[in-house]
C-alpha cells in the first residue's frame, strides 16, 4: 500500500508567481501526478501588492491586510472550506463554504504589524470534516525601525497630589535597543529637582521577532517632595544624557489637590424650591488619606439661608443640610464659609456660593 503523504499547498505570494495545487497520495521516488478527478487548488496573494515573501510595513502602526484569490482549477467542487486562524489577526473578507470547480473566491484577514523586526502569522484553511488542512497561508510583515526607538511613552506625564502629602508616580517608558546594548536609561533628571526625584525601580526586557533587537521597559518612580508641592508646575522628565531620536525629554504637569474640597461649590434656589422649602446638600469631602479636624460653619446670613450639619463630624463626607429661608424679587448672592483644621493646626475656609433666583 502506498505511504500517505500530507496533502499540500504551496502559496504563490504574488499574482503571476506560480500555482498552488492538491496533489496526489504518493511514494518516494514516485513521480507526481494530477487528478482529473479530485479539486486543485490555485492560491495568489493580491495584497499587499508585490512579490515580497517578507512585506515591509507600509505604515507604522497601521494594520496590514493579506488578501487571496483561491482558484479550484479542478473538476470537483470544494465543500465545506472553513479557517482556523492562528494569529492574533482579524478576518477581514471570510471564505466561502463552497468554491464550485472552475470558481474563484477571495479571503482576507488583517493584523498589527510589528513594533520591529519581522511578525510571522498563519491561517489554515480545512475542508469538509477533515482535521487536515488543505492550505497554509503564511504572512510575513517586517517592521526596520531606528534603534533605540520608543514604543510606549506618555506625551506628558501628569501628576495629581494632595497638597501636603507626599506621592510615588511611576512611568513606565518601552525603547526598542540591540541587543547587548548598554541600557540607554540610566541616570533620568527631572525638572524642577527639588521637587521631582525619578528612579530607576525596574527593567525588564523581551526579545523582538527578529532576534536581533529587544525591548526594554523601564519602571520610573517619581519621587515628590510634600514640602516643596504647594502649587501648580510644570517641569520635564530628562530620559538620558544626550538627545537620542524621540527619547529625551517628557513635559511633567503638577496639579495640587486640596485636601478637603466642597462637593457642589455653588446652589441655585428658584422660586419653586424656596416655596416647597426643599434642601439641598453640600459634602465636605476629604480626599485620600487625609486627616482633618471637624468640620465647621463658620458664617452665613441667618436671613436668607439655614445650615445644618447632618452627618457625623469624624466622617470621611461631612454633609451639611443648606434650606433657602425667604423669596425675593431681585438676585440675590450670598455665601456659606466653612472651617477645617488639619492634623499640623493649619486651617482652610471653603466657600459655597449660594444663589437666589427670582421668577
Amino acid at each position: 500500500m502506498r505511504k500517505l503523504v500530507t496533502i499540500g499547498l504551496l502559496v504563490a505570494l504574488a499574482a503571476g508567481i506560480g500555482a498552488a495545487v492538491l496533489r496526489l497520495p504518493q511514494t518516494p521516488g514516485e513521480d507526481v501526478h494530477e487528478s482529473p478527478s479530485l479539486p486543485a487548488l490555485q492560491v495568489r496573494r493580491l495584497l499587499p501588492v508585490g512579490d515580497d515573501e517578507v512585506v515591509p510595513v507600509p505604515s507604522p502602526g497601521m494594520p496590514v491586510e493579506f488578501l487571496y484569490e483561491l482558484s479550484n482549477v479542478g473538476t470537483m467542487p470544494l465543500l465545506g472550506l472553513r479557517t482556523q486562524l492562528f494569529c492574533q489577526c482579524a478576518v477581514s473578507q471570510p471564505l466561502p463554504e463552497t468554491i464550485a470547480a472552475g470558481e474563484s473566491a477571495q479571503f482576507g484577514f488583517r493584523f498589527p504589524p510589528p513594533q520591529a523586526g519581522v511578525r510571522s502569522e498563519k491561517v489554515m484553511v480545512l475542508s469538509g470534516s477533515s482535521s487536515t488542512p488543505i492550505a497554509e497561508l503564511n504572512a510575513q510583515v517586517y517592521a526596520d525601525v531606528t534603534v533605540p526607538h520608543v514604543v510606549v511613552a506618555p506625551d506628558t506625564v501628569h501628576i495629581q497630589v494632595i497638597r501636603g502629602q507626599p506621592i510615588n508616580q511611576d512611568v513606565l517608558i518601552s525603547v526598542i535597543e540591540r541587543i547587548g546594548s548598554e541600557n540607554l536609561i540610566q541616570r533620568p533628571q527631572a525638572e524642577p529637582a527639588e521637587i521631582i526625584h525619578p528612579v530607576i525601580i525596574d527593567v525588564r526586557e523581551s526579545t523582538e521577532y527578529d532576534r536581533k533587537n529587544v525591548r526594554r521597559v523601564y519602571q520610573l518612580q517619581l519621587r515628590l517632595d510634600a514640602a516643596d508641592v504647594t502649587r501648580d508646575a510644570g517641569g520635564w522628565l530628562q530620559l538620558c544624557e544626550h538627545r537620542v531620536g524621540q527619547l529625551w525629554q517628557i513635559p511633567v504637569k503638577i496639579e495640587v489637590l486640596e485636601p478637603v474640597v466642597l462637593i457642589p461649590k455653588s446652589f441655585d434656589f428658584h422660586p419653586p424650591d424656596v416655596a416647597s422649602g426643599r434642601k439641598q446638600i453640600v459634602n465636605v469631602v476629604r480626599r485620600g488619606n487625609v486627616v482633618a479636624g471637624v468640620v465647621s460653619v463658620q458664617k452665613f446670613d441667618p436671613e436668607l439661608v439655614d445650615v445644618r450639619r447632618v452627618s457625623d463630624e469624624g466622617s470621611q463626607v461631612q454633609r451639611f443640610e443648606v434650606t433657602p429661608k425667604t423669596s425675593t424679587t431681585d438676585r440675590i448672592e450670598t455665601q456659606v464659609v466653612f472651617e477645617t483644621a488639619a492634623a499640623d493646626g493649619a486651617k482652610d475656609e471653603l466657600v459655597l456660593l449660594v444663589r437666589l433666583i427670582p421668577e
